[in-house]
Formats: C-alpha cells, sequence, structure tokens
C-alpha cells in the first residue's frame, strides 16, 4: 500500500466558498452559467473526449495502492476509472470548482459501486492540497481555466511525492481543432459580438503553446517534462444532422451565446449555419470532427 489513512484520506468535506478567490468569474462560471448543461451532458462529453483522457491515464501507469488526484474532475468519469485502476488500497480524489458537477461526480461513483473515489470543491491555485500528498495528478481537460497558471501548477507539483508523476491533456490551438473552429466560424455571421476563446486563459486553449506550456511546468518543479500531440476524431453520435447541432451546442462555448441571442431569429439561423458547416463532416454514425490535444507529462523532481 503506498499511501496511509494520515496523508491521503480525501472525505466528502466541502471546502470553503470560492466566489471571491482568483477564479472568481470561472467560479461563477462554473457552478451557473455552465453547470447544468455539463451536468445534463455529461455523458455525451465523455464519450467525446473520453479518449484523450484515456491517453493521459494510460501515462500514468497508475498501480495499486496509489493516491492520485484528478485536477478539474467535472462529473467524475476520469476519477471514477482511476479509483478503480488504484484499488485495492488506494483512492482517488477529484477535486473541481463546480458543486453541481461534484454532486454528479458522486452519483455516479455511488451507482457504479465506487467506494474509493471521493469529490470535493476546491480551486488547485490557492488550496491547501498537502505536501508531498499524492503519487499522481492528472486532468482531463480541467487545467484551461486557471487565472494564475503558474500558482496552480507550482501548488499541484508540491502536492507530489518525490518521482510522483503528473499526465493531462489540454487543448491545442484553435486552428487545430475543427470540432469548435467549424462552428464558431459559422455562428460568427449570425452573432456578430462572438468571438474565438481567448489564448492565455483562463479558457479552452489557454495552454496551446506547446513550449511555454512545458517551460511553465519546470518551473513549477517538474522534471521529465514533455508535451506531445494527440490528434483524434471526435465523435459525436447522432441519426439527424439537427441532433448533432444540438450536441455541439450543449458541449461547446457557443451554446451560452445561442441562449443569450434575444430575437429567436438569431437562434434559429445560427443552428441552420451550423448543420451546414458541419455537413461534410456526417455520416452514418453521426458526425465526426477533428480534434487536437496535447499530452503533457512530467514528474516531481526528486530531493
Amino acid at each position: 500500500m503506498r499511501h496511509d489513512e494520515s496523508t491521503t484520506s480525501v472525505g466528502d468535506a466541502e471546502w470553503m466558498p470560492l466566489g471571491d478567490g482568483p477564479n472568481s468569474a470561472q467560479f461563477r462560471y462554473w457552478n451557473d452559467l455552465a453547470s447544468n448543461r455539463w451536468v445534463t451532458s455529461a455523458d455525451e462529453i465523455d464519450a467525446i473526449v473520453g479518449p484523450f483522457g484515456e491517453s493521459a491515464i494510460a501515462a500514468l501507469d497508475l498501480e495499486p495502492g496509489e493516491g492520485v488526484l484528478d485536477v478539474g474532475c467535472g462529473c467524475g468519469a476520469t476519477t471514477i476509472d482511476a479509483a478503480r485502476r488504484v484499488a485495492p488500497g488506494g483512492e482517488a480524489l477529484g477535486i473541481d470548482l463546480s458543486l453541481p458537477m461534484l454532486a454528479a461526480a458522486r452519483r455516479r461513483a455511488a451507482a457504479e459501486g465506487v467506494t474509493n473515489a471521493r469529490f470535493q470543491q476546491g480551486d488547485v491555485q490557492t488550496r491547501d492540497l498537502g505536501s508531498r500528498r499524492f503519487d499522481a495528478v492528472i486532468s482531463r481537460f480541467g487545467v484551461m481555466f486557471f487565472a494564475e497558471p503558474g500558482a496552480a501548477f507550482a501548488n499541484i507539483a508540491g502536492a507530489l511525492r518525490e518521482g510522483g508523476r503528473l499526465a493531462f491533456v489540454t487543448w491545442q490551438p484553435l486552428g487545430q481543432n475543427p470540432w469548435m473552429l467549424v462552428p464558431i466560424m459559422a455562428a460568427a455571421e449570425h452573432l456578430p459580438a462572438l468571438s474565438a476563446p481567448p489564448v492565455g486563459g483562463p479558457g479552452p486553449f489557454s495552454l496551446g503553446d506547446p513550449d511555454e506550456l512545458a517551460s511553465l511546468l519546470r518551473r513549477a518543479g517538474l522534471t521529465d517534462v514533455a508535451v506531445t500531440s494527440l490528434e483524434r476524431v471526435l465523435s459525436i453520435p447522432a441519426s439527424e444532422i439537427e441532433d448533432s447541432v444540438e450536441i455541439v451546442l450543449r458541449t461547446g462555448p457557443l451554446g451560452e451565446a445561442v441562449a443569450a441571442a434575444a430575437d429567436p431569429a438569431v437562434a434559429g439561423a445560427v443552428r441552420d449555419a451550423i448543420a451546414e458547416a458541419v455537413a461534410p463532416y456526417m455520416d452514418d454514425e453521426g458526425l465526426a470532427l477533428p480534434g487536437a490535444a496535447w499530452l503533457a507529462t512530467g514528474r516531481r523532481v526528486a530531493l
């Protein structure tokens, strides 16, 4: 057994409210604007981006008895997967800003009979994660939303035991991701205020520069840093193109922009434009759009 109750037992108690911290805008977004959409679409999102997460968790080569931290765990799929891999004797802690998503994660773990997965609310930029507490840290698209990424990764590195491993996936720049670029370009004609997600964050493409990403991890105190390209087809099962458009709107950033359109005709025009734009990517099984992420890995320096 690689850890004991005194150092890695994680419990389910909530941490303090985060609305006034450095990520206050993200706190409000993930607990209000986005939470319901992401909870109701959890199974679809897992099916779409699951292959990227599987690459990250495979890179950790988890063993029974280890303690794992899942950063930005969302509705818990990756945490539950990690918990299964470290059983018996190990456990996984999922941490996220969103209370609704954490509640969904707990329900999932209970329904699947996974008793060694725990979930807590927290902002890893500021929260005390413990010193040398975890054997491994993982994230599936949960590390791009930091207002202060340097502080967040330094905190994460400090929570790793000597030689502990980090592996996460984060999106490459928008231009490398037609799954988002194609719908955004189609919608832009009808939503003049629409802008691409920012580079430099917080946002899905904030860690898109691989050289800066590697430098960020080294400055945090990690060694053996590698940033590898992962290219996958994001498959969205749907029998009709209209269904695929609705899934795109539920699982991507366009949903809020369409919902905010004052004129229902504008929302309808956006849906029609997206349907036309993604039609070339539709086949008998649904929508298949290319996506590209970085797989970033590293280790805590052995002291």
